[in-house]
């Protein structure tokens, strides 16, 4: 872990109330020059990899986010041949498998982009031994319709994190659980129904999913390594900014702070109406650092939390708040490497093997 100084917890707490802010507003907003301030970025930047990306609205480039889970015993073939399909599959972007979950069965959790029209990328066999009683594997997924990332700097002194194992996080959504339509829902992006795209925005999309502050310049690069044309420069400029405004959401992204175990709560609420989703985006903000995707039945929260941590009470605490509304399944996930969402699908419809 990085230690971090005063200085730095005071820029990147300002920089997350606007992740969008520019670094001139930053130090007219610290009452500092704008050097400092490009050296506490650079600084930041070598080492926490400090970066402001987007969350992306995939349905205005004609694709869907695909979620869920799949669990069974830790011996099970279809499991290991599920997740290994999750492996070599393109479009899939996450795959988090567990070390330890709350039942006694292994799972995965799994995130896959998927172009406009297609059905969701699993082959017919896992959906059919889902289907078979005779069997221990269970998939359930759904198309996304919101997405939100946090990351709360608050709980962090710049050397330890203030955690209090989820007895707060409990008590704040139990107590709010009646008002959970009407509270806003901070850096949370609702995807919108798949629409037809041209690959030029999708190439432009591709480079503000991990660079939201990204210049003409480096559009320019990535697209002609794609091989695509160009507009002119001030066209550019135009659809750069309108991209930006419209189809994306932007957050702090944020490493080596001494967040190293990863958890996730997977939340089946199809049985009955349920305001849980709208809660988990609402609270997650209140945790160390969380990303929460939800669709019409089923949420997901993902935690990543550092090494003094009790798993059993923050487990409980989850399952607790879920119980008398929906099917919960919580687990320690391994560490897991996120793969570029958009870049896959452009090289697939530019039919390159890798960019020039």
């Amino acid at each position: 872990m990085n230690k971090l100084e005063p200085a730095d917890l005071r820029l990147l707490r300002r920089l997350l109330m606007n992740p969008g802010m520019r670094q001139s507003d930053l130090a007219k907003d610290l009452q500092v020059s704008r050097p400092m301030v490009n050296q506490t970025w650079h600084k930041l930047v070598r080492t926490n990899h400090l970066r402001v990306k987007s969350s992306v609205d995939y349905g205005k480039v004609g694709m869907s986010l695909v979620f869920g889970w799949a669990q069974a015993s830790e011996t099970s073939d279809q499991l290991k041949a599920f997740c290994a399909w999750l492996d070599s599959n393109t479009q899939v972007t996450l795959a988090s498998r567990s070390v330890m979950t709350s039942g006694t069965n292994a799972a995965v959790y799994f995130e896959a982009v998927t172009s406009l029209g297609r059905d969701p990328p699993f082959p017919a066999r896992f959906i059919d031994w889902s289907n078979d009683r005779t069997s221990d594997f269970g998939l359930r997924y759904d198309v996304a319709a919101e997405v939100s990332n946090h990351l709360n700097m608050g709980l962090f002194d710049g050397r330890q994190w203030t955690l209090d194992e989820g007895f707060r996080f409990e008590v704040s959504t139990g107590a709010m659980k009646d008002y959970a339509d009407v509270l806003p829902a901070m850096n949370s992006l609702k995807l919108s129904k798949p629409s037809a795209c041209t690959v030029e925005n999708l190439a432009v999309l591709s480079v503000l999913e991990d660079s939201y502050h990204a210049s003409v310049r480096e559009v320019t690069e990535y697209m002609s390594r794609l091989s695509l044309r160009c507009p002119p420069e001030r066209t550019l400029r135009r659809r750069l900014d309108s991209i930006r405004s419209k189809m994306t959401l932007p957050y702090v992204f944020l490493s080596d702070i001494g967040l190293i175990h990863k958890a996730v709560l997977c939340v089946d609420s199809s049985s009955q109406e349920s305001p849980l989703s709208r809660m988990l985006h609402i609270q997650a903000g209140t945790l160390p650092k969380a990303r929460v995707v939800s669709g019409r039945s089923l949420s997901v929260l993902s935690i990543e939390l550092p090494s003094l941590w009790n798993w059993l009470a923050l487990s409980s605490s989850l399952i607790q708040i879920t119980k008398s509304s929906a099917k919960t399944l919580t687990f320690i996930a391994q560490e897991s490497a996120t793969r570029k969402t958009l870049e896959k699908a452009l090289l697939r419809m530019t039919g390159k093997q890798s960019l020039a």
